[in-house]
């Protein structure tokens, strides 16, 4: 009996060990490297593109979109835990070393946003999230959107890892403007989408075309599944992609990821997204 209870009670901490052991695939962000000590990655999620709610130095929203990171630490069993107030300031401090353009805080929340030539990073650290208090929380979130201010570079492996992932993926295909008709710059985009549905020739997609609100709905109906026919033709005609992996359908703006209310807005709804069937 003695032996069996010890053998009992070495499986729970067994198990519980592996429970409290970082989820598989997961890593801290390059951008914080070194986590708060006695917290261990519960969740972990990224895709190569993903929208997040974002708050400027104003304390306004406006969603960002870009490669999405989210990274949910849990504490560990029988470790103190650090107030919410702590880990919101622990990662403004960090941040402060790349010199954000924009900072905002609202008690445990924290926003910032970084910058260079080539991209922005836009930070939210939910520092009291979940369970806990806000003296020792037992669970924070960080997200994390890496917005390229260049064009989208993106591989067949993104798009099959996004699928998997989320069941969809938004490409910025780029087209004329008011018209179905392809521009040149989009190949490369094309040609991963093409790698990606040959090598899974099993996958079935939703070809989907969005745009803005500008015009009226019904005129953007029509062009919103005549730009998803084309990415089709395109595919079948030019790249040998099976004609019945794909379906393309349109959706107007009835879908938006951001506001039309800015340019900046408009551009990220205007994209193509291909949705697993």
């Amino acid at each position: 009996m003695k032996h069996l209870l010890l053998s009992l009670a070495m499986l729970m901490l067994s198990v519980c060990a592996v429970a409290q052991a970082d989820v598989e695939g997961s890593s801290d962000h390059p951008l914080f490297p070194t986590r708060i000590p006695g917290y261990y990655i519960s969740r972990y999620e990224s895709t190569p593109f993903g929208v997040a709610t974002m708050k400027n130095k104003n304390g306004e929203e406006l969603e960002v979109g870009g490669k999405k990171t989210i990274i949910e630490y849990a504490r560990k069993e029988n470790e103190k835990g650090a107030s919410g107030a702590f880990v919101a300031l622990n990662y403004q401090a960090a941040l402060k070393k790349l010199k954000p353009i924009s900072e905002h805080m609202e008690g445990n929340w924290y926003w910032g946003q970084v910058k260079n030539s080539a991209s922005e990073t836009w930070v939210h650290i939910a520092g009291w999230y979940g369970l806990g208090s806000v003296e020792e929380t037992d669970a924070f979130m960080v997200t994390i959107v890496e917005k390229s201010l260049m064009e989208q570079v993106i591989s067949a492996a993104d798009i099959s890892s996004s699928i998997k992932a989320t069941g969809h993926i938004a490409l910025y295909i780029l087209f004329d403007t008011g018209l179905a008709t392809i521009k040149t710059e989009s190949k490369p985009v094309l040609e991963q989408i093409a790698a990606m549905l040959k090598k899974d020739p099993a996958l079935k997609v939703y070809i989907v075309g969005h745009t803005d609100n500008q015009g009226n709905l019904e005129s953007n109906m029509k062009l919103s599944l005549d730009r998803a026919n084309a990415v089709v033709n395109e595919l079948v005609t030019k790249y040998a992609v099976a004609a019945n992996q794909m379906m393309p359908k349109g959706v107007a703006s009835l879908s938006p990821v951001s506001t039309n209310d800015t340019e900046e807005g408009r551009k990220m709804n205007r994209r193509v997204e291909l949705v697993k069937m």
